[in-house]
């Protein structure tokens, strides 16, 4: 998540949410590090599933959802595409 946050800042693009299934405590620093001009403007969540990305993501108004293809299912209620990584 950390490079492709780090090559979606340098492509002008702001992700908006980043979110994991994992709890490790380091990826707000890990992010801060490779994207320090937009790092305040996302939001980071961890420890969280597909419930969880659907309600902060839906508030969050996305162009776009970039995800493995577990995450068809909210692209496809939000009507937004999905780029499929992982």
């Amino acid at each position: 998540m950390v490079s492709i946050v780090s090559f979606l800042s340098e492509t002008g693009i702001l992700p908006v949410l980043c979110a994991t299934g994992a709890k490790t405590g380091r990826l707000q620093a890990k992010i801060n590090e490779v994207a320090p001009d937009i790092a305040d403007k996302i939001i980071v969540a961890e420890n969280t599933d597909f419930a969880d990305i659907a309600e902060i993501g839906g508030s969050l108004k996305p162009d776009l959802m970039i995800g493995n293809s577990k995450a068809y299912r909210i692209s496809r209620d939000m009507n937004i595409p999905l780029v499929r990584i992982g």
